[in-house]
């Protein structure tokens, strides 16, 4: 039966999104639409073989046949995009790149994004806000700031107006990184050079026509019509996880995306869809967070190993805590706040915790003051900057509160936080390793 399959990441980011759309794939689906994010995105996929890839713009269901469609709502990095394509020919796909349709209207996440968004993170010193260091934010940033100046992949089929809108960002980034303060380190001035060396700026720019001339740029119209047409199921592949949130995530440790199911349900109802949709959330079997912000449960004792996710100059190490369903709660109820509900759940990493007689699950918060609190409560409030920033600031004197339960128990813990089934458990790497629970 066709049927579109919305997953989204009910944490901080890292739960499993690429081996569940991998699975999904396996099983029929054979389009996957990404709706937010970039080429931040680190969605790790292992083949029965052993190897694997950590898909970052191309769909996670690419070594089953998936088409990849990367709708207006994705950054995309063209030359990121093309190295991505020769590791996965490495790996034995044919031809990635025409298995990849990019809507022209997506923006461009350009080295000169990059660089500025790293000189910057350096230039806070200790008071960094906690980034991926690939340019996203500066990309939503400088649209938002100079509208109808900013790259598009649509741009690419005329290289002379690319060019020109290059120039102006670049120039852009010139005048932000004269004000920052910077210290002298081989870093730094590697990203200065991208800025400030004509050279680097020419072979962008050579790049980015090699690229034009190798993918597909379509409308959005025609991501529409492969969706209404399809006979195949589709999987909507959403990036990062709702607690990052740019509207109800906790500022300012957020991302300029929206990380919940919002841009794939306009996607849906843009091509009036009338197959059947499921909503499905994916969360870890233990909870985890990439970069500064408030933790709650997090343990430096938990000493989980995740070869997918390796310390870095932007993000440090991956923090690791206990389940939490109030984060659980929160992240559902995000769901219910853009107008749906989700319909069920995979539990990843399920292998992790098997051999711990018991795990202590965070059942509620008790704030710096002493005092019980539901961040629920804010879900209405946390567009106004204002709230956003006094739920951050509770958030990050609270301490949880533990109960003991077996790991067998968590599903069930799980379902009793959210009102949500869990009904895919994945206890593995592999697609083997994950089935459908009645």
């Amino acid at each position: 039966m066709k049927q579109a399959f919305l997953t989204v990441d009910l944490g901080f980011g890292d739960a499993g999104k690429g081996t569940i759309t991998d699975w999904l794939c396996h099983t029929g689906a054979k389009i996957v639409v990404r709706y937010n994010g970039g080429c931040q995105c680190g969605h790790a996929v292992q083949l029965l073989n052993g190897r694997q890839h950590i898909f970052s713009q191309f769909g996670s269901g690419t070594f089953n046949g998936a088409t990849t469609f990367l709708s207006r709502f994705v950054l995309v990095n063209p030359l990121l995009l093309m190295k991505e394509a020769e590791a996965l020919a490495n790996l034995g796909v044919i031809n990635p790149n025409e298995k990849i349709f990019i809507d022209g209207k997506c923006l461009m996440t350009t080295p000169f994004h990059r660089a500025i968004n790293r000189l910057t993170e350096i230039a806070r010193g200790d008071k960094r806000h906690g980034s991926c260091g690939k340019g996203i934010g500066d990309t939503v940033a400088y649209n938002l700031t100079y509208p109808g100046m900013a790259p598009l992949l649509g741009d690419l089929k005329d290289i002379n107006e690319l060019r020109n809108k290059l120039v102006v960002l670049r120039d852009n980034k010139r005048k932000e990184a004269r004000t920052l303060a910077l210290p002298r380190t081989t870093l730094v001035e590697q990203e200065l050079s991208t800025l400030f060396d004509d050279n680097v700026f020419d072979h962008i720019l050579e790049r980015y026509r090699a690229f034009s001339k190798t993918y597909r740029i379509v409308d959005s119209e025609f991501i529409g019509d492969c969706l209404n047409h399809t006979k195949t199921s589709i999987v909507f592949e959403g990036a990062q996880g709702v607690l990052l949130d740019e509207w109800l995530g906790f500022q300012p440790f957020t991302t300029w995306s929206t990380t919940t199911l919002g841009n794939a349900e306009l996607l849906l109802k843009e091509c009036n869809y009338v197959e059947p949709i499921v909503r499905m959330g994916i969360m870890r079997a233990y909870a985890t967070r990439h970069g500064a912000g408030p933790f709650i449960t997090e343990d430096d004792e938990l000493k989980f190993q995740d070869f997918n996710n390796i310390t870095n100059d932007w993000q440090g190490k991956l923090r690791i805590g206990w389940p939490d369903m109030v984060m659980a709660r929160y992240a559902t109820n995000c769901i219910l706040s853009d107008g749906e509900k989700l319909d069920t759940i995979a539990l990843t990493c399920v292998d992790r915790i098997q051999s711990m007689k018991e795990i202590k699950v965070c059942t509620d918060y008790i704030d710096g003051t002493g005092s019980d609190f539901d961040p629920v409560s804010y879900i209405a409030k946390t567009i106004l900057p204002s709230m956003a920033q006094q739920l951050t600031m509770r958030l990050m004197t609270a301490r949880p509160k533990y109960v003991q339960a077996p790991p067998s128990d968590l599903p069930y813990v799980i379902e009793s936080a959210t009102g949500v089934k869990v009904g895919i458990i994945s206890s593995g790497p592999t697609r083997l390793d994950k089935k459908a629970v009645a």
